[in-house]
C-alpha cells in the first residue's frame, strides 16, 4: 500500500506519513486496464505495438512513483519534495 495518486494526496504533513484512508492497492491504481502482462507477447505478434509502449511506459511511471513513496516514507524526501516530484513525472508524461 502506498499514498494515494497525484499530489501527494493523502499525506499528512509527518514525515511522509499517509492517512489510512489514502491507501490503495497497487494493482488497481497502478496497472493498465487495456492489457495484462500475460497479454504482451500476443499483442506484439499482432502488431499492437502502440499498446505495448503504452503499457510499458505506465510501468515504468508506477516503478517511478513507487521509489518515490518509498524515499518518503525512509524519510529520504520531505514531503514537499514528494510534491514536486511528483508534479515533474505529471508533466513529463502529460
Amino acid at each position: 500500500m502506498i499514498a494515494s495518486a497525484r499530489h501527494g494526496a493523502g499525506l499528512d504533513g509527518r514525515r511522509g506519513q499517509c492517512v489510512p484512508e489514502s491507501r490503495i492497492k497497487l494493482n488497481s491504481a497502478f496497472r493498465s486496464k487495456d492489457i495484462v502482462d500475460s497479454q504482451v507477447a500476443r499483442f506484439v505478434e499482432e502488431g499492437r505495438i502502440a499498446e505495448v509502449a503504452a503499457y510499458c511506459e505506465t510501468d515504468v511511471v508506477s516503478t517511478s512513483r513507487i521509489q518515490l513513496a518509498d524515499e518518503l516514507f525512509r524519510g529520504a524526501l520531505t514531503p514537499d519534495q514528494f510534491r514536486a516530484s511528483e508534479e515533474s513525472l505529471f508533466e513529463y508524461v502529460g
